[in-house]
């Protein structure tokens, strides 16, 4: 049967076991599911699953990152902190687009948490 999983991934490489079991049902080779899964685990043919997002951060680049200049600060008034952040949005196909955000940071004083 390995033989026979072989030959069809060569043609498509990159089938996966449901499909496979189908096409083995039609060459008239009748396995289940759950059983042509633990076969090709088993042998290590299970076909990795493809990530479906884009890598858009790189942290563990060299250049300067900035101090946190807030951190002890004690805020008491609006504007007195500004925030922003930078994000990217996936527009259709492979295209990115840069969205900017800009805002002044509120402090609650019970917990000293910042929000925006």
């Amino acid at each position: 049967m390995l033989k026979l999983i072989d030959n069809i991934r060569q043609d498509e490489p990159r089938v996966g076991t449901r499909k496979l079991q189908d096409r083995l049902h039609k060459i008239g080779m009748r396995i289940g599911r759950d059983q042509l899964f633990g076969i090709l685990r088993k042998s290590g043919r299970l076909v990795k699953v493809k990530k479906r997002f884009e890598k858009t951060t790189y942290s563990q680049h060299t250049y300067a990152v900035a101090p946190n200049l807030i951190k002890e600060l004690k805020v008491v008034r609006p504007w007195q902190v500004v925030v922003s952040d930078c994000t990217y949005l996936r527009l259709a196909g492979r295209e990115f687009a840069y969205l900017f955000l800009v805002g002044y940071g509120l402090i609650y004083p019970e917990d000293r948490r910042i929000s925006c």
